[in-house]
């Protein structure tokens, strides 16, 4: 029977677990965000009641609010920055720092920070926006822009956080992707793997998402070689000797919701239900809609059917459910090659009429053999 806990007591299992870096899938509404406040709170200095670490989160886009109501609004529109306890942060920031994070999204707008007083110590006042043909006219970005520019404005201060105030206990990330295209999920998922190597020595960084393409993606970037130094300890303690140790310093799991209650699964049992979200991810794609991430979440799915086979070869699994082929098309070695492409490549999102038809045709043929239920 599996454990269930209230959301205080999952805040607590992501705070003693031993792994520097959580990763957490849950559907929408299941409490992710409600989670993150939670951990926060488990993480407050007892003596000063002040926070050790950053977190992002819905709340956070509630620190930036347009000022429109003014005499010159079109002149002087700008984003106001509501003061925070973050402001003790922005000292470490500069437009060319976000700039830098911002240049792979190909925005289309440049930003001046305004400062409060003389001294960056007490933050930033707010942020005016132009196009780089005409700086002298503030113009109000889109609501996307807008999502994209604040998650790199936190993004900046997770990467600077070590500054001059000495490096945070925690990175607390939900949902950094917001309604981003499959490009900009890429590239924030490359990103977030960054933060992850260079910070998971000194802090624990979590991160929560809804979005099952890229929590597929994370995990894929996570165990890619570029990212080798995140899937094992340099040594592990046993027996009272220093070993060497394949162990991952990641922990992956779902966050389900029983009732008022909570349950985390993972591993054994939990690798099934992997594989039966992907499936529903899958399941729910019209064929106009598929992507090349849906072949790399494909491939996925057919390793774990074969690897729960006891057999070799995700082709193994093609074989058991009877599409080996589809018009004249070896279906193995295609989503090999539409699966090995690097997932954060900047490349259209094209695929070939004949490739989603062959997507849909395997997730069905996966769905009648196997006799899944893809009921959430």
């Amino acid at each position: 029977m599996k454990e269930t806990m209230t959301l205080e007591g999952v805040a607590k299992w992501v705070k003693d677990n031993k792994k520097p870096i959580i990763v957490l899938y849950a559907f929408n509404a299941t409490g992710k965000t409600r989670l993150s406040v939670a951990f926060k709170e488990q993480m407050r200095d007892k003596a000063t009641h002040l926070q050790t670490g950053i977190y992002y989160n819905a709340f956070s886009e509630d620190l930036f609010v347009w000022d429109n109501d003014m005499p010159h609004s079109e002149k002087d529109m700008k984003l106001r920055v509501v003061k925070s306890s973050l402001n003790r942060l922005h000292s470490d920031l500069n437009e060319e720092k976000i700039r830098t994070l911002l240049f792979p999204y190909h925005v289309s707008y440049d930003f001046r920070f305004i400062w409060i007083g003389d001294d960056p110590q007490n933050g930033i006042d707010s942020i005016r926006f132009f196009r780089a043909e005409d700086p002298e006219k503030s113009i109000k970005i889109s609501r996307g822009e807008e999502r994209l520019f604040v998650w790199n404005f936190f993004l900046a201060l997770f990467m600077e956080a070590d500054g001059n105030l000495g490096k945070h206990q925690y990175f607390f990330i939900d949902d950094p992707i917001g309604s981003l295209d499959d490009n900009n999920m890429f590239i924030t998922a490359e990103r977030l793997v960054e933060l992850m190597v260079q910070n998971y020595k000194n802090s624990k960084i979590i991160v929560t998402t809804h979005h099952m393409g890229f929590f597929t993606t994370l995990q894929a970037l996570m165990k890619n070689p570029d990212a080798g130094v995140l899937q094992y300890t340099e040594e592990v303690t046993k027996d009272g000797r220093n070993v060497q140790a394949k162990e991952p310093k990641y922990d992956i799991k779902f966050l389900e919701r029983a009732g008022e209650q909570y349950v985390i699964t993972g591993n054994g049992k939990g690798t099934l239900q992997y594989h039966l979200l992907l499936l529903q991810e899958l399941d729910a794609v019209e064929e106009d809609e598929v992507q090349p991430l849906h072949f790399v979440e494909l491939r996925q799915i057919l390793e774990l059917i074969s690897s729960f086979q006891g057999r070799g070869g995700f082709g193994r699994a093609l074989e058991s459910a009877g599409v080996a082929e589809y018009n004249g098309m070896n279906v193995a070695d295609r989503v090999n090659a539409l699966s090995h492409q690097r997932v954060y490549e900047r490349s259209v999102p094209v695929v070939h009429p004949n490739d989603r038809a062959m997507l849909k045709a395997v997730v069905n043929a996966l769905k009648n053999t196997f006799k899944f239920s893809l009921e959430k």
